[in-house]
């Protein structure tokens, strides 16, 4: 027989070429948008982020400069202040002989050496003399120079307005060599009285600005969390000019045709500084900035072509050979997910998918048999485990106490013996004759009084019992003999030698949608090395609690309700110890009530 031909479509598309139509424009077509559409994204978000942290930086660079212009400026004006500087300045101008001025030169030179010291700047002062001479100039660093005429310049306007002060437009004059750090430069006038008296016309001050320099200084490659980009900073004077740059080929040329001339090619970033009333400015490549990206894209874009090509080929030879096939097998294994085992695979025409197809069906076969052995192996261990653990009844204390009915036997004939008796088969009863594990609280408590009343025949009255228990509480349902172990603990390993009269409390109360059973004493405690080994059941016998009961109360309880439910344990030396036990609340069985136990803290009924 022939190979059937592939099913077509109305209009003569075959299924594959629908296929194929399909997805070029739900997959292909919508990923080269989304990726075109991310790379855009992403490229703005990269200035974004960028602009934002420069931004920040020049915050910061404009308030460091500002706060050193500030002090800048306090120095000035202490230095106009300073009476040793007027008083040799006017000594220095109305000396005559050169020797004179030479030992006056030499207290200028200590004055000024102690504001350099102090500014910890390099710079130069340069000191104007009220009759017209000077400049008298005292440096610490050789970059900052000025012409003669630049000095006498810049001293013009205090023959116009006398006592000004004035931050000059200049980074300094050597500024357009590249790497030197710019200066700050502050011009001071005297009054003509106060220049009259001092002799001290006008002082200049020029500083190198170290924060300043540090921002020039940054130009190509900076370094940032996005990477590296290209920039060029920018010191714009009031002018509206460029007093210094990384680029010393645009010094002196106007900011704003620079800006201009940088068109959409650069992000201009500026902030000013206030105190020169200056502006600071950092233009930002952005093909630097997204290089890495586009490069990235180049190769996403020739990635997702190959990838476009290898799975337009992939997924028509994919639909029509094994798609189809597939979907029957997954159709069969979601049918066995919701545990219909009959469900099988019939044969295809591939070899291949046949094998699949078969070990399915043989795993199927295999998983319904497996699964229905697991089922009942399961059952009947819990059951096992559960009637096991019920029958665990200490074969210690049915010695010991059937040895004290014996010596009461051959001491005395009394009621004692039959009550004690009859606590026994009452206890017995419950632990050994009985096929359904849940009956009232009541009945547990009626156990619990008679074991305690056994307990104190052998150990004397060397305890209390109390129940805390609402009556409206005694019918709900609770496992059998759940509370004897915990009791037993109690008795025999938290108050056995305590030298202070003991205590036993059993309590019950709802708690959410628990039903919650504490029994505490008042006996030894444990410490928490102690209780963290308590749940091993091949611990030692130690002080403490039984660990083998304890270990099969809970493991009773996660058989019955799942390890939701547990046992927790409280216990603190010398103070005593809490076990709590949260169970389900359970419909009271369907057997007579015993009678009320009594409610708050009531003796037990054998006292």
């Amino acid at each position: 027989m022939g190979e059937k031909p592939e099913p077509r479509l109305p209009g003569g598309y075959t299924i594959a070429a629908r296929h194929l139509v399909s997805f070029l424009f739900l997959i292909a077509l919508p990923t080269l948008v989304v990726i075109l559409l991310t790379g855009y994204a992403f490229r703005g978000e990269i200035v974004r982020i960028t602009t934002e942290q420069r931004l920040g930086s020049l915050e910061q660079t404009s308030a460091g400069i500002d706060e050193g212009a500030q002090e800048f400026a306090l120095m000035a004006a202490s230095l106009v202040s300073d009476r040793s500087l007027t008083a040799q300045t006017g000594a220095y101008a109305l000396a005559r002989a050169y020797d004179q001025r030479y030992l006056i030169s030499l207290s200028l030179d200590e004055i000024f050496n102690r504001y350099f010291i102090t500014s910890r700047q390099l710079g130069s002062f340069f000191v104007f003399f009220s009759d017209g001479s000077g400049p008298y100039k005292c440096r610490n660093y050789s970059g900052v120079e000025f012409s003669d005429r630049e000095l006498r310049s810049f001293l013009s306007e205090g023959a116009v307005r006398p006592g000004f002060v004035k931050f000059l437009d200049t980074a300094g004059p050597a500024v357009s060599l590249p790497g030197e750090t710019p200066s700050i430069s502050l011009v001071i006038t005297m009054p003509r009285e106060t220049s009259a008296v001092s002799g001290l016309g006008g002082l200049l001050l020029s500083f190198r600005q170290s924060q300043l320099g540090d921002f020039i200084a940054q130009k190509n490659d900076v370094s940032t969390a996005n990477g590296k980009y290209r920039s060029t900073t920018f010191l714009v004077g009031t002018n509206g000019l460029v007093l210094a740059s990384s680029d010393v080929s645009l010094v002196g040329a106007d900011f704003d045709a620079v800006k201009s001339s940088l068109g959409g090619r650069f992000v201009v970033l500026e902030r000013g500084v206030a105190t020169p009333k200056w502006r600071i400015a950092e233009a930002i490549d952005i093909k630097s900035l997204t290089s890495r990206v586009d490069a990235l894209m180049l190769y996403v874009y020739a990635a997702l072509i190959v990838i476009l090509a290898l799975s337009l080929g992939y997924n028509t030879l994919f639909y029509r050979q094994i798609v189809s096939p597939l979907h029957a097998l997954a159709r069969e294994m979601g049918a066995v997910s919701t545990e219909n085992f009959s469900a099988r695979v019939e044969p295809c025409r591939f070899p291949e998918l046949n094998s699949l197809g078969d070990s399915f069906n043989v795993m199927v076969a295999e998983v319904a048999t497996l699964t229905d052995e697991i089922k009942a192996e399961q059952a009947e261990r819990v059951k096992s485990e559960i009637e096991a653990l019920r029958y665990q009844l200490n074969p210690h204390f049915l010695c010991n106490t059937l040895n004290s009915i014996r010596m009461m036997a051959l001491i005395s004939k009394n009621e004692a013996i039959s009550k004690m008796t009859a606590s026994l088969m009452t206890i017995t009863e419950d632990n050994l004759g009985r096929d359904d594990t849940i009956y009232p609280l009541s009945r547990e408590l009626k156990n619990i009084d008679s074991y305690v009343y056994i307990m104190k025949v052998r150990y004397g009255d060397s305890f209390e019992f109390f129940k805390d228990v609402d009556s409206s509480l005694l019918s709900l349902g609770v496992p059998s003999m759940i509370l004897q172990p915990l009791v037993e603990n109690s008795i025999l390993h938290g108050l056995h030698g305590l030298p202070r009269q003991g205590s036993i409390t059993v309590a019950a109360a709802i708690e959410g949608d628990s039903l919650r059973l504490d029994v505490r004493d008042n006996g030894f405690g444990m410490d928490e090395e102690r209780l963290e080994r308590i749940f091993d059941p091949q611990g030692s016998g130690s002080r403490g609690l039984n660990r083998i009961g304890l270990y099969n109360v809970r493991r009773r309880l996660v058989l019955l309700y799942g390890p939701a439910r547990d046992i927790r344990v409280s216990s603190y030396p010398g103070e005593g110890t809490v076990v709590t036990l949260m169970l389900p609340i359970l419909d009271p069985p369907e057997e007579p009530t015993v009678s009320s136990i009594g409610v708050s803290r009531e003796g037990s009924a054998h006292d």
